[in-house]
């Protein structure tokens, strides 16, 4: 079985879905961005340009190579839970941004985005909703902990 296929089953299991990858090749992506339900649904809904400029910008993360200005936050805060620790991050575009951290998952280095903010209005990230991005990145953590086993 493939590193792409197994991180892909482990995500799934988690109820997230790739939304990109590369390299773009199924057999073993180095890197790869993740959407939950919530966070599908609110890109879902997303006008189509700020849609396809976060498309872009995720392709470029998976790529490796550098992102616009103000597309991607790489540092949001770090926070620890139980011997772990995560970097939360976003990813930016028009008056959205979508937070998550970067973990590897099977093998493959992914950006699980977790929570949403769509009408993104001030420069600095809202504190609670920080808290909670942290909250939903060790829980997915949790559940794909649990899918090794």
């Amino acid at each position: 079985m493939s590193v792409e296929r197994t991180c892909q089953q482990a995500l799934e299991g988690a109820s997230c879905k790739i939304v990109r990858q590369h390299p773009a090749s199924p057999k073993a992506p180095k890197r790869a961005v993740s959407f939950n339900k919530k966070v599908a649904k609110a890109f879902a809904g997303a006008s189509a340009q700020t849609r396809a400029q976060l498309l872009t910008t995720f392709q470029l993360w998976c790529e490796g190579r550098a992102l616009p200005d103000g597309k991607h936050k790489r540092n949001e805060g770090r926070t620890s839970k139980g011997g772990r620790s995560v970097l939360r991050q976003a990813f930016a575009a028009n008056d959205v941004r979508i937070y998550g951290a970067v973990e590897t998952v099977r093998g493959v280095e992914v950006f699980l985005l977790v929570d949403v903010d769509m009408n993104k209005k001030r420069q600095r990230a809202d504190q609670t909703l920080l808290a909670e991005v942290s909250k939903k990145v060790f829980e997915l953590m949790d559940a794909l902990e649990s899918t090794n086993d």
